[in-house]
Parts: C-alpha cells; sequence; structure tokens
C-alpha cells in the first residue's frame, strides 16, 4: 500500500473506489436459501475480505458495484454488491454483520408505502 498527499495530510491509497448508488433491502430478501448459518444464506465465505470502500472490481468482472443497506441493521452500507453477478462483499466482520442483521430480522415494510416513480422516469 501506498501514500499520497492529500491537503497536507497522508492517506492510505489502495484498488479501491466511491460508490454513488446504494441500494436498500430487506432481511428476508437478502437471503438466497433457508440454510441455518447466515453466511451460507446470504452468500458470503466466512474467510471473505472485508472491504471498507467497494472493491474495483468484482471477481466476476464487473466494475459496477452499488452499496447495500439493509433496513433496520444500521444506517449505513452493510454489503457491497455487484450489479451484474449478485455477489455480495462484507463492509464488516462476519461477526458484525451477523449482529446487525440479527436486529433487522423483524423490520417490515408496506410496499404501499414507496413512491414508485413512472415507468418513462425507471433507468
Amino acid at each position: 500500500m501506498s501514500k499520497k498527499r492529500y491537503s497536507n495530510k497522508l492517506e492510505d491509497v489502495t484498488e479501491k473506489v466511491d460508490v454513488s448508488i446504494t441500494e436498500l433491502i430487506l432481511y428476508n430478501d437478502l437471503l438466497l436459501n433457508n440454510d441455518p448459518d447466515l453466511a451460507v444464506a446470504i452468500g458470503v465465505d466466512k474467510n471473505d475480505k472485508i472491504y471498507k470502500k467497494a472493491p474495483k472490481v468484482c471477481s466476476c468482472g464487473c466494475s459496477q458495484i452499488v452499496g447495500l443497506e439493509v433496513l433496520g441493521a444500521c444506517d449505513e452500507i452493510l454489503f457491497w454488491l455487484c450489479d451484474a453477478c449478485d455477489k455480495v462483499y462484507l463492509t464488516k466482520s462476519l461477526k458484525k454483520t451477523q449482529e446487525l442483521l440479527e436486529v433487522s430480522k423483524d423490520f417490515w415494510t408496506v410496499p404501499n408505502a414507496w413512491p414508485i416513480p413512472p415507468f418513462s422516469e425507471r433507468n
């Protein structure tokens, strides 16, 4: 890792980028299956690297990575999500992620409460 000077202070320069898109998801929509092991259920490996900032490129080669917040877990990005293959990357340790997700299990929402833009305005 190299250092680079910005406004008279040294900061780490890494192979990571800032993310401009963040998605919000419910706990139940995050689960890929009903496996009792949460890591398996959300599709992460217990030995996966933790990314404080989004990885530049997913393991599938896609560079479109979005932030993923889980309603009720915390008020920040909890995962990075590849927009092409849906692989999730951790932003915190798996133990901390499990603790935060445990709190969010009972959160729910009413779909009619969310404003849905007209079809012509969707991307």
